[in-house]
This record gives C-alpha cells, sequence and structure tokens, in this order.
C-alpha cells in the first residue's frame, strides 16, 4: 500500500508493508482450535462447525441437500463445471502438508480424489499459506491449479478430459 503525500508540489510515496494481523490468528488461534475441534467427538463436532458442502435450493429450502457426506468433509475452494455435471475443490494441507484435489459428480453424489500435492516446507515454515485454489476452463477438461509441490509456487494445468470421459 502506497500513501501519496503532496508537499511543494512535488509527490512523495510513502510504502507502507501491509501487516498481517492474521498471521497470528492462522498460526496459533485457528490452528489449535481446529486441533481442539478434531478431538471432539464427531457428532458434537459437526454441531460446533459446517463440515460439509451443500446443494442450496433457492426456491425451496427444503430441497437443500448434503453433498458426499463422506467426503467433502473439509472447507475447501470449489468452483462448479461449466456444464454444471461436476464441483472441483481442494482441502486444506493435512497433519503431513498434503492437499487433495477432489472431484465431485453431481448426478452420482461420488467423489474422486484426483490428487494430492505436498506443500512446500520452505513456504509455511515463512507463515505463508499456498492453496490449489482449482479453477475449470470453459470446456470443462481442464483444470488449473496453483501448486508448491515442485519448491516454488508454480501454476499447473491438468487435463482431466480422458478421466471424465471414463466415469461419465
Amino acid at each position: 500500500m502506497c500513501l501519496h503525500i503532496f508537499l511543494e508540489e512535488k509527490i512523495y510515496y510513502l510504502k507502507f508493508e501491509k501487516l498481517r494481523f492474521n498471521y497470528f490468528t492462522e498460526k496459533y488461534l485457528i490452528s489449535n482450535l481446529k486441533k481442539i475441534i478434531n478431538l471432539l467427538n464427531p457428532s458434537l463436532r459437526q454441531k460446533l462447525i459446517s463440515t460439509h458442502y451443500y446443494l442450496i435450493d433457492l426456491e425451496n429450502e427444503l430441497k437443500n441437500q448434503i453433498l458426499d457426506q463422506e467426503n467433502l468433509i473439509e472447507d475447501g475452494h470449489p468452483q462448479i463445471s461449466t456444464n454444471c455435471k461436476f464441483l472441483i475443490t481442494d482441502t486444506y494441507a493435512d497433519i503431513n502438508g498434503y492437499q487433495k484435489l477432489l472431484l465431485y459428480e453431481f448426478k452420482k453424489n461420488k467423489t474422486y480424489e484426483l490428487g494430492k500435492f505436498k506443500v512446500d516446507t520452505e513456504i509455511t515454515k515463512n507463515g505463508f499459506k499456498y492453496d490449489l485454489h482449482p479453477r475449470w476452463n470453459y470446456n470443462d477438461n481442464l483444470i488449473s491449479i496453483d501448486s508448491s509441490h515442485d519448491g516454488s509456487r508454480q501454476s499447473y494445468v491438468l487435463n482431466i478430459g480422458e478421466f471424465l470421459r471414463k466415469i461419465f
């Protein structure tokens, strides 16, 4: 963030480093709360936090549906395909540093694990997060992800067209 100061008809730029107030929250508070919540009985945990993906019918709230209650149980970054047949999402890194890339098929209410990607330890030890953030292309055959599994922050494109033809 830059602050522009006008003084005697000259422009001076003061550059401020954005303070990461959320770093403390992420590193200490949220991570410890997650550990405590994971120790709880699953039924109590589910009452405390939402652990599912929902398909919400805006015209009839009684038709709301929980998607794949066994596999879509973590927060992620979902995106629905342009043909509305699939949902692609990711998970946050597990205790071993792996993130999953998940594909959900609406018609079969089934989730497929497309891959696991290890977050680079250099990135995480410096307090940074790096999520996959999967995104569809317009033809629904390519998925773009961000990953650090090769040791640096990169964008990757995965061709899942053949996989979709096999399952569909």
